[in-house]
């Protein structure tokens, strides 16, 4: 099934400034991808590319591993020389409880003209943590998401939780 998003509200003017929001197709020299959200400058740099995005998003959901996902983004860097970020959102499959796992990473270069990438940040946000086989795959294919990875409350499930703040600590 396909959703849809009216991004309009993410497009917007700044001192002639003027942001692209798009998704889809990009064909890079080497191959051509499908991102699912991108934001590129309408007035790009001289020498940057119009067609090609600073900022992109993936939304995984159950389709690929947290390691295939992690390389997956990483790629955009190399092909697309003007990224400076992206950001996975990833779901993982519902535990029998009916809870879910999920992660959302940030990449940046490191610098705005280097090849490397890092990760910026990285946050378990779903209705209950990470389990051990979302996490095991990290450990070796990246390390970095590990170590960076925080947290949050997880989301009252039960009756009579929903009233809760999950980030209460009473």
């Amino acid at each position: 099934h396909t959703v849809s998003y009216d991004l309009s509200v993410f497009t917007r003017s700044e001192m002639g400034s003027y942001l692209r929001v798009s998704g889809g197709n990009m064909a890079m020299a080497k191959e051509v991808r499908r991102a699912d959200l991108t934001l590129c400058p309408a007035l790009p740099a001289k020498d940057e590319d119009p067609s090609m995005p600073r900022f992109l998003a993936e939304f995984l959901v159950h389709d690929l591993s947290g390691s295939a996902a992690d390389a997956w983004c990483r790629g955009y860097f190399p092909l697309i020389p003007q990224l400076q970020t992206v950001l996975l959102i990833k779901v993982y499959p519902r535990s029998d409880s009916g809870c879910f796992g999920a992660l959302a990473v940030l990449y940046r270069r490191e610098r705005p003209d280097s090849a490397s990438v890092i990760v910026e940040d990285a946050v378990s946000f779903g209705t209950e943590s990470l389990s051990a086989e979302a996490r095991n795959p990290l450990k070796k294919s990246s390390p970095e998401i590990l170590a960076k990875l925080r947290m949050l409350p997880e989301v009252p499930m039960g009756p009579g939780q929903v009233e809760k703040n999950p980030w209460d600590d009473a």
